[in-house]
């Protein structure tokens, strides 16, 4: 699938058809999960199940008790890893990651257990008054370097190469509302 399509979101979603397939679902499950959320805009996370208190891709909450969480709008088995990545030099990913701009669409590999290896295509996302650049709800960079958990990075679109709606850019932080920043 061309990666750019991988952010092409239906205008509806179908929550029933998600609950049935969230249900069906056993842990380590290798599939892709399509979000649109107003931080983040339109993302793909293609990663293996994990079941816990509710149901998680790469960290992300896909559903809580066989109900699909707001944001996600298709879910789709995989045959094989998105790309079976290889971790790259870190001084290519740390490039990358520096020349990166708000609304460049990017796919990024992390690995975090357990979770184990994902992939999350989307839009980066900076928060300009920390320098925070993110994809999905995953820091690309903590502290202006490279996040830890980020083994490959690559440019699918620059911000002007792409016709994909853009998120404006983080102002705040969800649980600042709480009364904390996230951690990375």
């Amino acid at each position: 699938m061309d990666r750019l399509q991988a952010l092409q979101i239906p205008p509806r979603r179908k929550a029933a058809e998600l609950g049935a397939m969230l249900a069906a679902l056993p842990q380590g499950e290798l599939v892709e999960a399509r979000f649109n959320s107003e931080p983040y805009g339109a993302y793909s996370v293609v990663g293996r199940v994990a079941i816990g208190s509710s149901m998680h891709l790469g960290g992300i909450e896909v559903g809580n008790n066989g109900k699909p969480v707001r944001e996600l709008m298709t879910l789709e088995p995989r045959d094989t890893e998105a790309d079976d990545a290889e971790p790259l030099h870190l001084a290519h990913v740390a490039s990358t990651v520096a020349s990166l701009a708000h609304g460049d669409v990017v796919e990024a590999t992390f690995v975090q257990e357990p979770y184990g290896t994902f992939t999350i295509t989307g839009i980066c996302v900076l928060a300009p008054y920390t320098g925070e650049k993110m994809v999905g709800s995953w820091f690309l960079t903590t502290e202006a370097e490279a996040a830890k958990r980020l083994v490959s990075v690559d440019v699918v679109a620059r911000a002007s190469e792409h016709t994909v709606p853009v998120p404006r850019w983080m102002t705040a932080w969800a649980s600042e509302r709480e009364g904390s920043r996230p951690e990375e």
